[in-house]
């Protein structure tokens, strides 16, 4: 099964995977810290508390890519 968008194939189970075609951006959840889901691994979301995207490890939330300070820079820049 395949879920199509205006012909744009979005999902396709039989290749597992998204496919996302065009020059904008994907929104993510945005909470704060305290506002965190119990957490699956995999997740992704955006924390507004520490400015940073986020991913859950199956164990803890934790910033994505970089170091942490990177991950508060880009995620300041796409904010402003």
């Amino acid at each position: 099964m395949a879920i199509k968008i205006q012909g744009t194939t979005i999902i396709n189970d039989e290749t597992a995977y998204i496919d996302l075609n065009g020059t904008t951006a994907v929104k993510v959840p945005v909470g704060t810290t305290g506002e965190r889901p119990a957490g699956v691994t995999g997740q992704l979301r955006f924390n507004s508390t520490d400015v940073s995207l986020e991913a859950y490890n199956g164990t803890a939330w934790g910033p994505i890519g970089g170091s942490d300070e990177t991950a508060r820079t880009l995620a300041t820049l796409a904010l402003n």
